[in-house]
C-alpha cells in the first residue's frame, strides 16, 4: 500500500489545517470533503480497472503462446508430399532444401 509518511502531523498541525480549511470553505466544507472523497474513490476504481486490463492482456499473451498442438512461429519445419505417396518432414532451417 502507499506509504503516507509525509502526513505524519501532530494535533497542532491538524488543528491549524482544519481552521484554514474552515476559513476558506466555510459552510461548504462537508460538500467539499464529500466531493474529494468521491473523486478519490473514482480514481482508485480507474486505477484498478487499468490494472485488471493490463493483467488480462498479459495473461492472454502468455496463454496464446502456449496453445497445445501448434508449432511456434519460429519453427521452420515443412511438410511435403513425396512421389511414393508418403509424407516427408523437412526439418532444415531453410524450407527450400
Amino acid at each position: 500500500m502507499l506509504s503516507l509518511g509525509f502526513l505524519n502531523l501532530g494535533p497542532l498541525e491538524w488543528t491549524i489545517i482544519g481552521v484554514i480549511a474552515l476559513l476558506l470553505f466555510g459552510g461548504r466544507l462537508p460538500e467539499v470533503a464529500r466531493a474529494a472523497g468521491k473523486a478519490i474513490v473514482e480514481f482508485r476504481k480507474g486505477v484498478r480497472d487499468v490494472e485488471e486490463d493490463f493483467r488480462k492482456g498479459v495473461d492472454e499473451a502468455t496463454d496464446d503462446s502456449k496453445k497445445p498442438g501448434e508449432l511456434p512461429k519460429s519453427d521452420s519445419r515443412t511438410v511435403s508430399q513425396s512421389s511414393d505417396a508418403g509424407v516427408e518432414v523437412n526439418e532444415s532451417p531453410n524450407p527450400a532444401n
